[in-house]
C-alpha cells in the first residue's frame, strides 16, 4: 500500500485488514487516514471470484442435498477460504489509496 500523503509504502497486515473491513487505514509513517479506492475492474473481479469459487459449489450442494442451510454454509465457507484472501491480496497490491 502507498500513503496518498507522504508516499510511504508499507504492507497491509492481516490484523489491520480484519480490523478495518471498510478499507480505511492509517499510514504508519505520518498517521494520515485514507481509504482504498473501488474501481470497476476490482468489483467485477471480486464478483466473478465469488461466483466461481462460492456460488457454484453452493448451488451444487443445494442441488445434491436440497438443504438450504447446507447451501448457505457452503457459500460462507468457500467465501472465507477463497474470496477473502483474494481481497486481502488485492487491497495490499492493486487498490489505490485516497486521502480522507
Amino acid at each position: 500500500m502507498k500513503c496518498p500523503d507522504c508516499k510511504h509504502e508499507f504492507r497491509l497486515t492481516v490484523r489491520e485488514y480484519l480490523r478495518e473491513p471498510g478499507g480505511r487505514h492509517n499510514c504508519p509513517a505520518c498517521g494520515t487516514r485514507f481509504r482504498l479506492k473501488y474501481s470497476v475492474s476490482y468489483v467485477v473481479l471480486l464478483i466473478m471470484a465469488e461466483i466461481i469459487t462460492a456460488a457454484v459449489p453452493a448451488l451444487l450442494v443445494f442441488r445434491a442435498s436440497n438443504n438450504l442451510l447446507l447451501c448457505g454454509f457452503t457459500f460462507v465457507v468457500c467465501s472465507l477460504v477463497f474470496v477473502v484472501p483474494l481481497d486481502f491480496y488485492l487491497d495490499d497490491r492493486w487498490r489505490e489509496s485516497i486521502k480522507l
